[in-house]
């Protein structure tokens, strides 16, 4: 079963450096994208030349697939009202964000999400991934369908 609890405040700390970070990482791999372009857009863009590296110091992999999670995070939080949580159950400990239930109660792991698809040499996925989330966050929240009263006929 899965416990939630809130951020401490080295929590907290932790995500903002990550967010800080993003600022380095976006300088050195992804100079020339447009500043008209969402975050996203130029975090994918950033990703991508980063992926082409071919990157094998696991330090430096863990450090880049936090830093890309929190900034995924930190949208999701900013653009879908999520909410940055702890997870704890049976497999350990994971900073995650969460919906409310009127939101599906969604839970994505944003550190996680973007190792999987480092796994994979997937690129280019972020805003996609963003407006796929907002959608079935949509569907979810939305109510299937009005629906009469049972005693009324017509």
């Amino acid at each position: 079963m899965q416990k939630f609890s809130e951020l401490s405040p080295s929590e907290e700390q932790w995500i903002k450096h990550q967010l800080e970070g993003a600022n380095a990482f976006l300088a050195a791999f992804a100079p020339e994208s447009p500043p008209t372009h969402s975050l996203l857009d130029r975090l994918d863009s950033a990703f991508a030349a980063w992926m082409a590296t071919q990157e094998s110091d696991v330090d430096l992999v863990n450090k880049v697939i936090n830093c890309v999670g929190t900034v995924f995070g930190q949208e999701l939080v900013n653009e879908l009202e999520l909410c940055w949580v702890i997870v704890e159950d049976e497999h350990g400990t994971e900073l995650a964000v969460k919906g409310t239930p009127e939101q599906g109660d969604a839970l994505v792991f944003p550190a996680n999400f973007v190792a999987k698809r480092w796994e994979r040499k997937e690129t280019t996925f972020l805003s996609d991934s963003l407006d796929k989330i907002r959608d079935n966050l949509a569907a979810v929240s939305q109510p299937s369908g009005s629906k009469k009263q049972w005693w009324k006929i017509w």
